[in-house]
């Protein structure tokens, strides 16, 4: 399931501002302890989910944010943009390609930064 996971970078807008997110193998056992198995990026729907993924992918670049604060960071308002962009993150660490599509398509699966 690991063996084709590559570690990049993410700048994410968060609540109080930009932070980096990347999914590196200790990032996502610890994803795997909160919500059971990641599979290509796949994870239960729910806050729970959310909140642990942006945890999880805070962890190689903000160590010190904790589940409960990394809660906080999310934007109600804008969950939905926050959530793909995490997404697109996750799948970034099994198949880049499929992840830069899916963050320039946006929440509904429109593409606001092209024709």
């Amino acid at each position: 399931m690991f063996e084709e996971i590559k570690d990049k970078v993410h700048d994410i807008e968060l609540a109080d501002g930009t932070y980096k997110v990347e999914f590196t193998m200790n990032c996502l056992c610890e994803l795997e302890e909160l919500v059971g198995t990641v599979e290509a990026g796949e994870l239960p729907p729910g806050y729970r989910s959310t909140r642990a993924m942006l945890w999880a992918g805070l962890r190689e670049h903000h160590p010190e944010i904790t589940l409960e604060e990394a809660g906080k960071l999310l934007p109600l308002p804008r969950m939905a943009e926050v959530n793909v962009k995490l997404s697109a993150a996750l799948m970034d660490a099994f198949n880049p390609s499929d992840s830069l599509k899916k963050e320039q398509e946006g929440p509904d699966g429109e593409n606001p930064t092209g024709p």
